[in-house]
């Protein structure tokens, strides 16, 4: 075998894993479209997951994704199943997006999504807020691992200034307080983060004010309040930088960290 073909076996026949969960924009027509992907990824390269989405414009939306890792292109090829939720601005104004195509670059998935139906085409942005360092298949609670109920974990993201929920996460955090309630040696660890256009000291209030509220809303539901931490951390860990255009729209946030109770 010719030196250049083990070579190009060595390059291109490493698959990376993007197992985790990613949160970021869509460039389109659509102001705010904000969208997280909670991604499973096999040893042969095929992912399963599914999408969130929400816009002002274009409504709220979660479809089934599956795919695979395409060795020779070095790039994720994902399609929507179905969709688990739909609840559009407009009746026409949402369909399924036919194919996405992403590239990982390290903690960053950039690329694209097209729909014919739709005659839509934009841009993508993706950033790593969780991804696991080793498979963990132990049962931990309810039948999943903690790895499995992590990548289920919302991610919640807030308008300048403010520290209300806004309702499209209430049927998340329900399932957050269930899984609590019914698996009591875990424990929540709630952060809160904001965008670098505040003093550092109010946006250690607010990202703490922001916590708070979330802490509140499961407490309310019957969680036990010693299986709760919260934590604010200002703008201390930004997913993007302040001089990205997408700042604003994904640092306003709240992380929900799963874990065991000592």
């Amino acid at each position: 075998m010719r030196w250049w073909l083990l070579l190009w076996v060595f390059v291109y026949g490493q698959t990376p894993d993007i197992t985790g969960k990613w949160v970021g924009v869509v460039l389109g027509n659509a102001p705010d479209h904000k969208v997280i992907f909670k991604l499973e990824q096999d040893e042969k390269g095929n992912v399963k997951g599914s999408v969130y989405g929400y816009s002002p414009v274009a409504g709220e939306y979660k479809c089934e994704v599956k795919g695979y890792y395409d060795v020779q292109r070095r790039i994720y090829v994902l399609q929507d199943v179905r969709f688990l939720i739909r609840k559009p601005k407009a009746p026409w104004i949402m369909c399924l997006t036919e194919r996405y195509e992403l590239k990982l670059q390290g903690d960053s998935l950039k690329g694209y999504y097209y729909s014919r139906a739709c005659r839509d085409y934009a841009q993508l942005f993706l950033k790593n807020v969780y991804r696991p360092q080793k498979p963990s298949k132990r049962s931990l609670c309810m039948g999943r691992s903690l790895r499995q109920l992590q990548l289920q974990m919302p991610i919640l993201f807030f308008e300048p200034n403010r520290s209300e929920i806004a309702q499209r996460y209430y049927s998340s955090l329900d399932s957050v307080a269930q899984l609590l309630k019914q698996c009591p040696w875990l424990s929540l660890k709630i952060v809160g983060f904001t965008d670098s256009t505040g003093h550092p000291s109010y946006d250690k209030r607010l990202s703490l004010e922001r916590a708070l509220k979330v802490k509140q809303y499961l407490v309310d539901r019957g969680v036990n309040r010693k299986q709760l931490e919260v934590e604010g951390r200002g703008y201390a860990k930004p997913l993007v930088p302040h001089a990205s255009r997408y700042a604003g729209l994904l640092n306003r946030r709240v992380e929900l960290l799963l874990r065991t109770q000592r």
